[in-house]
């Protein structure tokens, strides 16, 4: 009897041990897992992806912005497209064909270029999500999916059409510019740097502005591009 006791006692004993160390692990993986949690948390970037409608109202009227998001790097990609379709050239669209100027127009070319007041422009760069730390004290990569400002910086590479100006024969009403006609004559490519800012609210839309800055006179914006886009 004294052995079947002792016997139940060590069990009952061996017992409440095991379950003491079962619930012991159980609580050391719940804290693994919510450190893992949390740390996935902070990796995980509040910006989304999207595609947004881009223009420079003065150079490039018309424009495509692609914007995209991961959780692999802290930063995005992005690359933005604008053109004015050469609504901006000097004359009429149908009247540029040189060989037409020169044959049926008689046109004389006196060596006076016209620089189009439009042009296009491509830009490729990085884009960095950031925002207010939660004691509002300094900047820090962003948290708060309500409240998310993303900074992007490219290059931007943009392309202006010179026009040769030629005088013709002209029969129409009387006009300050009759007999003139443009036709193609080079294009100018200058690098850019791109800098802008834009605010995401609540990861459905996307406002924002940037700059395009000659590298050589960093200090005076050539344009201004204003960024409307949606989630995707």
């Amino acid at each position: 009897v004294l052995q079947d006791r002792e016997k139940f006692q060590g069990d009952w004993v061996f017992g409440i041990e095991a379950k003491s160390i079962n619930k012991t692990i159980a609580r050391e993986k719940e804290r693994q897992n919510n450190r893992l949690l949390k740390q996935a948390r902070k990796r995980k970037l509040p910006a989304t992806s999207f595609i947004a409608y881009s223009c420079n109202l003065r150079k490039n009227p018309f424009g495509l912005s692609y914007f995209s998001f991961n959780n692999v790097v802290p930063f995005g990609f992005y690359v933005d497209v604008r053109t004015d379709f050469g609504a901006s050239a000097p004359g009429e669209r149908d009247e540029r064909d040189r060989s037409w100027i020169t044959g049926s127009m008689n046109g004389v070319d006196y060596g006076n270029d016209v620089v189009s007041e439009g042009s296009n422009n491509i830009t490729f760069g990085l884009a960095v999500p950031f925002s207010k730390s939660r004691n509002n004290s300094d900047m820090t990569l962003a948290r708060n999916k309500r409240n998310t400002h993303i900074f992007h910086f490219g290059l931007a590479i943009s392309s202006t059409t010179v026009f040769d100006e030629f005088n013709g024969i002209y029969f129409g009403p009387a006009d300050p510019n009759a007999g003139l006609f443009y036709a193609k004559s080079h294009n100018i490519t200058k690098a850019k740097l791109n800098l802008g800012l834009i605010h995401q609210v609540r990861s459905w839309a996307s406002f924002g502005i940037s700059f395009d800055i000659v590298p050589s006179d960093i200090n005076i914006p050539v344009g201004v591009n204003y960024i409307v886009g949606f989630e995707i």
